[in-house]
């Protein structure tokens, strides 16, 4: 039977101490790649981003990325593994079911005690992977290598349950990349969040991170600070597979089609870079066509307000009516009883109600069946 986290050693013994019970040979094989974090100096990175490491700004040598990686390779060789080794730990999709395949296999069920949706890996076509993988040789460095990091034991799960390519990574890839970070200037407890909501993180390389961040930076005139606050707010914006090119079209219907400045993009960006981290733009435009152009919100409050722009249309139609029914929308920030686009279109129709409409619920819904 497929066991719980919550019914598992795991948490009654730590995650640590679980994985401390590789034998003593794979433990020292491990410690010989160890990397301090908290001591990296300029000395240790000085290769690998020697323009950087001392800017504030987190770079203005976005097209230099090239010549910093083969510098990084001089400092932390890449030791990819080959296709051959690959193999070795993958395999072809089994036929077994799920559950069979657990009560066989130590390692996936030490996978399931970490709190590793295996079903996950079923559906993402992963399985095979799990299959031939050694927990003490695959999992556990890995396991100590993001408990060292500073991610919590309950995000380790999340964080192979949705990105079981980091197992195929070599160790000094994944410190590679988190040197990289720390030259960038972002705090350790930043780096562990930044891993835990965005778990595929560390399975992109050096390059790909600073040319998606050297994306947000340029497009923005972004400064170091602004670049870590958008990451660190929304790591996985970095990581979407629509970056850059879902962005810009995102970027483009801003600007073009409902008429935001590009300050007033940055600004919401910054608020709430949710804004750039939609699969279609159509959605937040019907939206806006309410707010400004029925509602008559204008540009500049609307960009304070950037969860406004997010929240479904059909939510937000039958509010602007039932409160001008009312004689109470008034979205003029200038008079009284002014209602925020935040007032109009967050919470559910209850709070809706309650703090903006001032009528009982009841009334609200017999008003919605008219329309």
């Amino acid at each position: 039977m497929i066991r719980t986290a919550l019914n598992s050693n795991v948490f009654r013994m730590g995650i640590r101490r679980f994985c401390d019970m590789t034998p003593k040979s794979s433990r020292e094989a491990s410690e010989r790649h160890k990397v301090v974090y908290n001591n990296v100096t300029e000395r240790d990175i000085e290769a690998m981003f020697d323009y950087s490491v001392d800017s504030e700004i987190i770079s203005d040598h976005w097209d230099d990325a090239m010549e910093v990686i083969k510098k990084s390779e001089e400092v932390f060789p890449l030791d990819k593994p080959s296709e051959d080794d690959l193999l070795k730990i993958r395999a072809s999709r089994p036929t077994m079911t799920l559950g069979s395949l657990v009560n066989e296999s130590k390692t996936l069920q030490n996978l399931v005690d970490l709190g590793v949706s295996l079903h996950t890996w079923d559906k993402n076509g992963h399985l095979g992977l799990a299959v031939k993988l050694d927990f003490v040789r695959d999992v556990a460095p890995v396991i100590r290598f993001l408990a060292d990091l500073g991610v919590e034991h309950d995000n380790i799960g999340k964080i192979l349950s949705h990105g079981p390519e980091i197992l195929e990574e070599t160790e000094a890839n994944l410190k590679t990349r988190v040197a990289y970070l720390v030259s960038k200037k972002f705090t350790m407890d930043e780096i562990a969040h930044i891993v835990s909501h965005s778990p595929s993180w560390l399975c992109y390389s050096v390059r790909s991170i600073d040319a998606r961040l050297g994306f947000f930076q340029k497009t923005f005139d972004f400064v170091g600070n602004e670049v870590r606050h958008m990451t660190v707010s929304l790591p996985s914006l970095v990581t979407w597979k629509g970056t850059p090119n879902q962005v810009k079209k995102v970027i483009f219907s801003y600007n073009e089609e409902m008429g935001f400045s590009k300050e007033e993009i940055k600004e919401m960006t910054l608020q709430n870079p949710l804004v750039l981290k939609t699969s279609n733009e159509d959605r937040v435009l019907r939206q806006f066509e309410l707010l400004h152009n029925v509602a008559k919100i204008p540009h500049d409050i609307l960009s304070k307000f950037p969860d406004s722009l997010l929240v479904p249309w059909l939510r937000t139609k039958p509010r602007i009516k039932f409160l001008e029914s009312l004689g109470r929308a008034q979205f003029d920030p200038t008079q009284p009883n002014y209602v925020s686009p935040e007032l109009l279109t967050a919470g559910d129709d209850e709070v809706f109600c309650e703090k903006v409409a001032k009528c009982p619920l009841e009334l609200y819904d017999k008003f919605q069946k008219t329309l």
